[in-house]
């Protein structure tokens, strides 16, 4: 870094640059907040770090499809596989990891340390490591940007506790990593006040955050670029002064920035996108149902319970909206609902101001659906979404994910407006006692009300890694048995499954789907394996002997595995229908029983 300069407000393009050298005071301050980020994550995830080895953070399901994901690159590196293809999953036809949220760049990160560490710590590890830069980068852009180092330190403790970001912690990896975005801010807020001498380094680096963004989630690339159009649109139409702001930030970073940066998206991306649009084993049709994974009105201001400010009639209401916990997404709550209000009023002198507060609005009210939902009730009433249902990439996303851009949207605009009101010379300082005006106390504990509201529920929730991994250990009875065979899994949660495949070293791979496979209809109930929908369905054991049957002879597979989460034996109507199909098991191990399949 090369110092720090004249503070500026956010909206105005400095003219030159001054830059004078930190004192060790302001290192050591910095350090402060950076350690304090630290310890709030420590005390969030405090269960955890007890046993960092088998818990892990969030729930089960698809939080172990992504620990999978997590050991795979360099696992396919080391055995000559394509890392962005894999056959271990949906064997023999095989899955295009590309459209299943693959997390490529966390996989390259932060995979090499699995063999040190264990595939649980570094999952651990990588979540923590996530919300500290998100932390720390919010803070110093906001110090680029002019703020206080108070304000900029309240403001990197809102990008931690983003309240979009807190459900998706409980299983959603890819959306969580939202750390490349706020770095590649803080980039850019640097460049614009002035403080980049090397464009060409700058420009590469950043077109790396773009690529580690892409190769993250193409979902966030798409809602990212929705809101960047958003903002700048509104510059170029809303008026003079707005065309004017943007051409002279533009400016500010020569045409050679934006050409390395380019090149270097490009180049790094080129492998992805062509797996992606061009590979094998694209998926086709609908992912999810907009409709259903569409923030509910009353969720932006009534909280849902993974929040630590909850009631029992807030969730109450909660179980009514559509979609699931996990993408509750809408809440921001009554006081940084009224701040963001006050906020846009206070700053609509400002074309950026006025722009920002746009875009906000409108990541709002698309996140809101194809239809208005009010208290659980879907309503007829269309909006906006539905114009962007058929626009590539963005057909796949789920409109409640676009408060994950939305939030720090809003962030921006409040703590923005704070700052407009504490450099105020007429309302900085008292003009008798020479004090702090009110204004300036209140615009703070404002921001730590809005940081209180979104603190997540303590201690955030946690799981442990199924019993039944033990069985599965290199070199165990169970999985020398399975090794390079093509196995069914027949289990009651199939992605827990996927941690332990990891664990085992991915040397045995699986005909279950978990995901989006290329041919949708090939996806039956016995691909997933769930064998309680099984029971549900029926609990005859000839009934169940015929499903079995059809899914071992379809799929080929040479091995039946079968694992329950909860550590139980097999329920006595498939016991039934394994002993007619497969006869007795060839392995039975402490948590697990195996057989190979004959004939």
């Amino acid at each position: 870094m090369a110092g720090q300069g004249q503070r500026q407000s956010f909206p105005v393009i400095p003219t030159r640059r001054t830059i004078t050298l930190a004192s060790p005071s302001d290192g050591l301050r910095n350090a402060l907040v950076g350690t304090v980020y630290l310890l709030a994550i420590v005390l969030w995830f405090l269960p955890v770090w007890l046993n960092p080895q088998s818990r892990f953070i969030g729930l089960p399901t698809d939080t172990q499809q992504f620990m999978w994901y997590l050991g795979w690159f360099w696992h396919a590196v080391a055995t000559h596989q394509n890392p962005l293809i894999t056959y271990d999953l949906n064997a023999p036809t095989g899955m295009n990891l590309m459209w299943n949220t693959s997390i490529v760049a966390e996989s390259i990160l932060f995979g090499w340390l699995v063999p040190l560490l264990g595939l649980t710590t570094v999952f651990n590890v990588l979540n923590a490591v996530n919300l500290w830069l998100m932390g720390w980068f919010g803070f110093r852009t906001g110090q680029v940007c002019g703020l206080s180092r108070v304000l900029a330190a309240l403001g990197g403790g809102l990008c931690m506790t983003l309240p979009a970001l807190t459900p998706q912690l409980l299983q959603h990896t890819h959306v969580v990593c939202l750390a490349p975005w706020l770095a590649a801010t803080y980039m850019l807020a640097r460049a614009f006040a002035g403080y980049v001498h090397r464009w060409v380094l700058w420009g590469a680096g950043l077109g790396l955050l773009a690529a580690i963004t892409f190769y993250t989630s193409a979902e966030l690339v798409a809602f990212t670029v929705l809101a960047a159009l958003a903002f700048l649109l509104w510059l170029l139409v809303e008026s003079v002064a707005g065309r004017r702001l943007l051409t002279t930030a533009m400016r500010r970073i020569p045409w050679r920035a934006w050409a390395s940066g380019l090149v270097a998206y490009v180049l790094l991306c080129v492998p992805g996108l062509s797996v992606m649009f061009l590979g094998p084993l694209r998926p086709q049709g609908q992912f999810h149902s907009a409709e259903v994974f569409s923030n509910d009105l009353a969720n932006f201001f009534l909280p849902t319970p993974i929040y630590l400010l909850h009631t029992a009639q807030t969730s109450s209401l909660a179980h009514r909206y559509t979609g699931n916990l996990f993408e509750w997404n809408g809440y921001l709550g009554i006081a940084s609902s009224l701040c963001w209000i006050w906020a846009a009023w206070r700053l609509r002198r400002y074309p950026a101001g006025r722009a920002l507060a746009a875009t906000g609005a409108l990541l709002a009210l698309l996140s809101l659906g194809p239809h208005l939902h009010i208290a659980g009730r879907v309503t007829h009433v269309p909006l906006p979404w539905q114009l962007l249902e058929h626009v590539p990439v963005l057909h796949q996303g789920l409109p409640a994910r676009l408060m994950l851009i939305g939030d720090l949207v809003i962030v921006a605009l409040i703590l923005w407006a704070v700052h407009d009101g504490e450099r105020s010379r007429t309302e900085r300082l008292h003009p008798q006692t020479g004090h702090p005006r009110a204004h300036m106390r209140w615009g703070r504990l404002a921001l730590a009300a809005v940081l209180l509201s979104w603190l997540p529920h303590l201690p955030f929730p946690w799981s442990s890694t199924p019993a039944y991994a033990a069985d599965f250990t290199p070199s165990s009875t169970v999985e020398r048995t399975l090794e390079t065979q093509r196995t069914l899994v027949i289990t009651d949660d199939f992605p827990s499954f996927m941690q332990v495949q990891a664990l085992a070293g991915y040397t045995f791979p699986v005909v279950n789907t978990y995901g989006f496979p290329p041919d949708p209809a090939r996806q039956r109930p016995w691909l997933g394996g769930n064998y309680r929908s099984w029971l549900a369905h029926t609990s005859d054991p000839q009934t169940l002997a015929r499903f079995l049957r059809s899914g071992v002879s379809l799929t080929g597979a040479q091995c039946v595995v079968y694992v329950d989460s909860e550590d139980t034996p097999p329920p006595a109507p498939l016991a039934k229908a394994f002993a007619q199909v497969l006869g007795a098991p060839t392995v039975v191990g402490q948590h697990t029983l195996v057989w190979r399949v004959h004939g």
